[in-house]
């Protein structure tokens, strides 16, 4: 691992954000070369392309850079940040996708370890639930992948709470007569969320420049294992309470995801 340091090239994404133009081209002709594509990128980027032309325009008319071009600019993600918690809180949309993440990492985290807890519990044979719910893990990651690719990052979390939602549901009211039923009612659960809190990993780097999404992923990261130290003590309450604190958390998850800010084209 420590040799792959020596090999592995700077992220690109990271190296635009700190406006290192020339060395993300030469990462990202270095990432080619690992893949087997020779092809050389010489291209702009349009952080790039929107730099000079602010700098042509206050050279041209002498006015201070900040005055010129303030659409195609971020009003504050222009500025000179260094990634600090102070700098992350200075812009609002960062600071609400933040919460708001956080919230959805939590939940996701917590409703996870719940619901392995719980299985214990539930009718049929238990080697069997597990075993049909480890083996649809990979369908259904592929699923969310797509979705959250193809339509954001909104329908990708509302997409699979949603199907965790109703596999609480039938656990709730038809495990007891149903048990050979478990199995499908649980790989709804458990892999809705599962998938929900796959896409909190994909949209950390969606939602945050660069600079701010290490900081970001360590914060959610924290709160969601703080939160999840909670879910064996409430396993172990007698049923159905568990599975509707589950449900519960997924209701107010999808509404709190509609309110995320996502980027516009080359905000990040």
């Amino acid at each position: 691992m420590i040799a792959t340091i020596f090999i592995i090239p700077e992220s690109p994404k990271f190296l635009i954000s700190k406006k290192h133009f020339d060395e993300a081209r030469d990462a990202i002709n270095k990432i080619a070369r690992l893949n087997g594509k020779w092809q050389r990128f010489d291209g702009q980027f349009e952080q790039e392309v929107a730099l000079q032309a602010n700098f042509k325009a206050q050279n041209e008319t002498n006015l201070p850079l900040s005055m010129v071009g303030s659409e195609e600019v971020e009003k504050e993600e222009t500025k000179q940040l260094d990634g600090s918690l102070r700098d992350l809180f200075k812009i609002r949309r960062h600071t609400i996708n933040l919460a708001i993440l956080l919230c959805m990492w939590s939940a996701s985290s917590f409703n996870i370890y719940l619901l392995n807890f719980v299985t214990k519990y539930l009718g049929g044979d238990i080697f069997v639930n597990s075993l049909v719910t480890s083996l649809s893990d990979i369908p259904f990651a592929i699923a969310g992948g797509f979705i959250f690719h193809k339509f954001g990052i909104r329908a990708g979390f509302t997409t699979s709470l949603i199907i965790a939602i109703i596999g609480s549901l039938a656990i709730i009211f038809a495990s007891n007569d149903n048990p050979h039923l478990v199995p499908i009612m649980l790989t709804f659960a458990r892999n809705g969320i599962k998938v929900c809190f796959d896409i909190c990993y994909l949209g950390n780097s969606l939602l945050f420049p660069a600079i701010f999404a290490g900081t970001a992923f360590g914060i959610c990261n924290v709160g969601a294992k703080t939160a999840t130290i909670l879910s064996p003590l409430l396993a172990e309450i007698e049923a159905p309470i568990p599975m509707i604190v589950f449900t519960s958390i997924g209701i107010v998850a999808i509404g709190l995801t509609q309110f995320i800010r996502t980027p516009s084209k080359g905000e990040i």
